[in-house]
């Protein structure tokens, strides 16, 4: 049995209202912490959530710019150009450890960083697979027609 909670319209139509009254209210997206004080869901449901959303092809939640906003969008970079990388070269996804040993990180850094993307729409993550990658609606490669996922 799966531990996974899909999003039942009651509770889509909930994160959606949450979300855009606290838009409307402070001009900028709300952290999963403040969406958690807002419904009493746990934040784990709550990025579970959105990034259901972003598979089904809705994204109602930007991610805010943190003080690190340069650092991160250095390392996402480094990221998807190793991943871009290994694809072009093996014509499939790389596994968490080949990416762990192509950059030098550790795998929780390669995880949070992968579970970002996802949550951007740029890849999609897939815990407990083989081959935890394959590429989002926001993906971009050279090798459109050639991209295979195991």
């Amino acid at each position: 049995m799966s531990s996974k909670k899909w999003l039942y319209p009651r509770r889509r139509e909930r994160l959606r209202e949450v979300v855009r009254a606290f838009e409307a209210e402070h001009k900028v997206s709300p952290t999963t912490r403040q969406i958690h004080e807002a419904t009493g869901w746990s934040e784990k449901t709550i990025r579970e959530y959105l990034a259901q959303l972003v598979q089904e092809g809705e994204s109602l939640y930007t991610p805010r710019i943190s003080k690190n906003a340069d650092r991160f969008k250095a390392r996402r970079d480094q990221l998807l150009s190793c991943v871009q990388a290994y694809l072009a070269e093996h014509g499939y996804f790389p596994t968490l450890r080949e990416i762990c040993n192509e950059t030098g990180w550790d795998r929780n850094t390669v995880r949070r960083y992968l579970q970002r993307l996802a949550l951007e729409g740029i890849l999609l993550y897939n815990p407990g697979r083989r081959r935890t990658l394959a590429a989002g609606p926001a993906f971009q490669t050279e090798r459109r027609g050639k991209i295979k996922s195991k």
